[in-house]
């Protein structure tokens, strides 16, 4: 089979979470590390990156750390086994909001979550 006629291959989720783990602590970066991770643009898989309080410090929006993905314009967001709806379009598919796992403000009322929409928003392009 000449290089031109490959077909693309399936990524193991397991294999890619631990690569991105990998590659984050070698590069320093964990969003350009995992973006390297992110499936091929117009894939039918959803794209993920993971993200965590480390990473992002007081603005991590979550009490747990987890996968964000997109999948169809819905941003979802995967910790222990469930998955959250972060954004209506996902909410409105049947996925629970992220109320339970969301971090109060020490000032009142939540975390800001508009950084994690747009990351998750830009994994859908």
């Amino acid at each position: 089979m000449t290089e031109e006629n490959k077909q693309p291959e399936k990524v193991d989720p397991q294999q890619t979470a631990l690569g991105c783990i990998i590659l984050m602590l070698l590069v320093g970066s964990p969003f350009v590390a995992c973006s390297m991770f992110s499936s091929q643009k117009g894939s039918d898989s959803p794209r993920a990156i993971l993200i965590s309080r480390a990473q992002m410090g007081d603005a991590y929006p979550f009490t747990v750390d987890g996968e964000l993905r997109c999948a169809g314009g819905s941003v979802l967001f995967v910790a222990n086994g469930a998955t959250y709806g972060v954004n209506g379009t996902a909410q409105n598919q049947g996925h629970p909001p992220v109320d339970p796992i969301w971090r109060d403000d020490p000032n009142g009322g939540k975390v800001n979550i508009s950084s994690v929409l747009q990351q998750g928003l830009d994994l859908c392009q």
